[in-house]
């Protein structure tokens, strides 16, 4: 009972978290550390009272710091420090090589299954920006939006009679994260995405294979004025096109909007800027309330 007013409380936060950087990003695209930070530290506490519940003892605790000391390394500036850019970068993914073998390491050989949850929280944070590295996530904030749910649901939440459907094999909420779950049903709906956006430029008369799949035409005065990404790019005076924007591709757009300009460009075909945190905050609460919708599909759950 008490874990239940615990993912309560987890969902209420989550509600203001998510309400607060949704709009956020879709005003601006931008969402203040802040968000994130404030959330992490009473999710810490909330990580806490889970484990204090099921009466955990003191090698898992010393776990629960070791991943909430993960989940803050991104936030860490050393620039006061005049510490550059990339040695801060590598600096950072010392700690995560650090804290994550300590983690696991501890973990397997003091094991039981509370330590099973903290290895659990870890390895979500380490996959999230990893993807982020990868360029799978395209936003800093989606990966951080995705490393704050690892550490405020390290197990599915259970209250209310929620969610409707449930694995008919238990095992699969533990091969399967909650985290995960999160990322697969806000990527869900997207699917369909490429398809809307090739009938849209049909409409348009710009059916232009493959392009017509990830973005649209618009005109190169318009480029600044909106949330987009460029799709062709000027390199060493042609215009190359690039279907996935790269991670500082904002950083450049200014001074290659200005080269597309001098090459005489008019029009250019775009990547739209999807305010993801909302089908991840989507995501979210389709999890809480429904459960995993790939499951419900392949018929290893049920209501």
């Amino acid at each position: 009972m008490v874990l239940e007013y615990i993912d309560l409380s987890r969902t209420i936060l989550a509600l203001c978290v998510f309400s607060i950087a949704s709009y956020s990003d879709y005003r601006t695209r931008q969402i203040e550390n802040h968000v994130w930070l404030v959330g992490g530290a009473i999710g810490s506490a909330l990580l806490f009272a889970h484990l204090i519940t099921i009466s955990s003892q003191g090698v898992t605790y010393f776990l629960a710091l070791l991943a909430i000391a993960l989940f803050f390394t991104p936030y860490i500036s050393l620039e006061r420090f005049r510490v550059s850019e990339t040695t801060e970068f590598y600096i950072e993914i010392m700690l995560y090589i650090v804290l994550t073998a300590a983690t696991f390491l501890i973990g397997f050989y003091w094991y039981r299954p509370e330590n099973g949850i903290l290895m659990g929280i870890v390895a979500m944070q380490v996959l999230m920006r990893t993807f982020y590295e990868l360029n799978i996530i395209h936003g800093g904030a989606d990966a951080k939006a995705l490393m704050f749910i690892a550490i405020l649901f390290p197990t599915y939440p259970h209250f209310l009679n929620l969610p409707f459907a449930e694995p008919k094999i238990p095992m699969l909420e533990t091969m399967f994260p909650f985290t995960l779950t999160v990322l697969l049903n806000a990527v869900f709906w997207f699917i369909f995405y490429p398809l809307v956006l090739f009938l849209y430029n049909a409409a348009k008369g710009n059916p232009k294979v493959p392009q017509a799949f990830f973005g649209y035409k618009l005109p190169l005065s318009e480029v600044k004025k909106k949330f987009v990404w460029l799709m062709e790019h000027p390199v060493n005076g042609k215009i190359v096109t690039r279907y996935t924007p790269d991670k500082d591709e904002d950083e450049n757009l200014a001074a290659e909007v200005a080269e597309l300009e001098r090459l005489g460009k008019k029009e250019v075909w775009v990547t739209p800027q999807i305010p993801f945190i909302i089908p991840i905050t989507a995501g979210l609460f389709i999890s809480i309330i429904v459960g995993n919708v790939f499951f419900l599909l392949i018929g290893v759950s049920s209501f």
